[in-house]
């Protein structure tokens, strides 16, 4: 690994609307901000508005044309408040002089759920059919991945021209186009089904573009992003395959970005190697998938064999990231401060 033991994820950013929201909109919020506010208090709540951004995105299918216009202007207003929080929290520690390894850990490891998280609201807000779900959602979350395993690997961390913040903003404007337009027109429509499906290729077309940028600044490293594509793949089979439905297919990606991409992050800042792949990780996606096909009487309450394992699956990835957290919190830590 050539990435230096303490990163510092400040990349010189190549979007134009990302300067544009960080001085109109970031900046006179962070004059208002009081200097006892803890950068890692922002990031937590910042964290806490993307699980109810998503909440508004996923409900917003069960509700009359009305409500379901208000809930998706919910989560638009969700999601632009996500891309001012991810700057917030850096501007704050760099503002009070709050810079440490812990909050940069805690900023960026979070970012591997915020990300997902943004496709993960979509999915489920245009009801998306499981080949589509699992293109715009997998596509989306190998972006974040691909990008810190180039800095894991190079010690570059590199932005394309266009920027989570530019994803965020534009799924702000989404959102609220879809809210009026599901007001007047009904999902079932046939030509409605095909303007999802055009506007859902456009998207996937765009996020492999970007992953192949960074393929190309890899070389042969790229080979290193193959363990996740694959259980990936194994997900989005089991997803296909009627074992998993949409919400928990969508989550498992989430949790799989959160401990390999998250991972990644934890690594770099401690200068330790991370080869992007976690075995237990893989023997339970494996038994999941072969219990599918062998069958058997239900495990937890109505959920299949094959479903108990991905949620264990999950659970795994969750405690196996808090555990890694622990291990080196020391590193992490502020250094006490004498007197």
């Amino acid at each position: 690994m050539n990435a230096p033991a303490s990163s510092d994820f400040l990349p010189e950013v190549s979007s134009k609307l990302e300067p544009l929201l960080i001085k109109h909109v970031c900046e006179p919020i962070l004059a208002r901000i009081p200097p006892g506010v803890r950068p890692n208090t922002i990031s937590l709540l910042n964290h806490l508005v993307c699980w109810l951004t998503a909440t508004c995105a996923y409900l917003s299918t069960r509700l009359s044309p009305l409500g379901r216009m208000f809930a998706l202007f919910g989560a638009g207003v969700g999601t632009f408040s996500l891309a001012v929080g991810d700057s917030l929290d850096g501007m704050q520690a760099r503002k009070t002089g709050q810079c440490s390894k812990l909050g940069e850990m805690m900023d960026h490891w979070l970012d591997a759920i915020h990300q997902p998280m943004v496709t993960f609201g979509v999915a489920l807000a245009l009801e998306l059919g499981p080949w589509e779900a699992a293109l715009l959602h997998i596509t989306s979350t190998m972006i974040y991945n691909v990008q810190l395993l180039l800095y894991h690997r190079t010690g570059r961390f590199v932005h394309t021209k266009t920027s989570g913040c530019d994803a965020q903003v534009g799924t702000t404007v989404g959102y609220m186009v879809f809210g009026v337009f599901f007001y007047f027109f009904d999902h079932d429509l046939v030509w409605v089904g095909y303007l999802i499906t055009a506007l859902v290729t456009l998207a996937v077309v765009k996020q492999l573009s970007l992953t192949l940028f960074y393929y190309k600044e890899l070389g042969r490293d790229t080979l290193h992003h193959l363990p996740f594509l694959l259980l990936c793949a194994v997900f989005t089979a089991l997803h296909i395959l009627g074992a998993l439905g949409p919400v928990t297919f969508l989550l498992g990606i989430v949790l799989l970005s959160f401990r390999i991409s998250g991972s990644y992050v934890l690594y770099s800042i401690v200068g330790r190697s991370y080869q992007g792949f976690d075995g237990g990780v893989a023997l339970l996606l494996a038994a999941a998938l072969a219990s599918h096909f062998i069958g058997g009487a239900p495990w937890l309450g109505p959920l299949s064999p094959a479903a108990s394992l991905t949620w264990l699956t999950m659970t795994y990835m969750v405690a196996r990231n808090l555990w890694d957290f622990t291990r080196h919190f020391r590193q992490l830590a502020p250094a006490p401060t004498t007197h």
